[in-house]
């Protein structure tokens, strides 16, 4: 079964979700979605069009890959794409949206979605196997302990597989690493499974609105970290931090403000404090 949806960008859909609703059949084991877009890029300047793809199902959001090359994923109950969550297909109305984070003057970008619903289960698209679990053993009990509180892999936009993430964290004698991949934690389970008892690995996000980015530690469920339909990004936070995740703003990249800045120390110095059970693996390692 076969859908398709084609429609045009403007300057004035920048900062908005443009949603498309596709029926998915009984029996459906596979959903692909191909989704390209014309021009890329604007013709001038080193700055690209900036679009992602999310999905969700039935029963609640089923990823996206937020600034990824890669915008046409592939689900099944036992594969997902890079930034998707695998799971059971459910029959009914899905929705896929374009998360429209810039478009660059003079606009006019055409898109099209092609959306396929395959009988057959992926299990696997072919990708390098994964290596063996790391075999050391945890550090435990009080004491100093060093890791990275945020870090990206090709779920999102970082370089990095989750296999080259961890071991670069492994080769640097971290005792604990966050993932905080944009908009998803895809990659979470696969990372643990590496880490073995050797890292410990604290579930994250790095929540990317179209108005800034902060990251969450602490919270292993998928956060909308869209503001629409009477939302708010404070009422987020609060229920974010009543749930016990830790918010806290992303600082910047180089020398930022000293009060940005002074976030992030204070977050390490929280959860070196508490212990906290949510423990900067950029692609460029920065």
């Amino acid at each position: 079964m076969r859908q398709l949806f084609e429609g045009r960008l403007t300057l004035e859909d920048m900062a908005t979700h443009v949603a498309h609703q596709f029926k998915v059949p009984k029996g459906t084991g596979t959903i692909r979605v191909a989704f390209t877009h014309e021009p890329r890029h604007p013709g001038v300047g080193p700055i690209a069009h900036q679009l992602s793809i999310s999905i969700y199902g039935p029963n609640g959001a089923r990823g996206t890959r937020h600034n990824n090359a890669d915008q046409n994923p592939i689900i099944s109950s036992l594969w997902a794409s890079p930034g998707y969550l695998k799971g059971p297909i459910e029959p009914g109305e899905w929705l896929v949206e374009i998360d429209v984070h810039r478009i660059l003057p003079p606009g006019g970008v055409t898109y099209q979605i092609e959306f396929t619903c395959e009988i057959a289960e992926i299990q696997t698209i072919d990708m390098e196997p994964l290596p063996k679990a790391l075999q050391a053993a945890r550090r435990r009990g009080p004491g100093w302990y060093t890791g990275d509180l945020h870090g990206h892999t090709f779920h999102s936009d970082g370089d990095y597989s989750p296999a080259e993430y961890l071991s670069v964290a492994h080769q640097r004698g971290y005792d604990f690493i966050a993932l905080t991949d944009h908009n998803t934690s895809s990659a979470l389970p696969e990372i643990r499974q590496l880490a073995g008892n050797t890292i410990t690995v604290i579930a994250g996000v790095e929540l990317t609105t179209f108005n800034g980015h902060s990251l969450v530690l602490g919270k292993e469920d998928w956060i909308d970290w869209r503001v629409k339909d009477g939302t708010t990004m404070s009422g987020s936070v609060r229920s974010l931090q009543q749930a016990g995740a830790l918010f806290y703003y992303r600082p910047p990249k180089g020398r930022g403000t000293p009060v940005l800045y002074g976030l992030s120390l204070g977050a390490f110095r929280y959860v070196a404090r508490t212990s906290a059970p949510c423990g900067n693996l950029e692609s460029g390692m920065d």
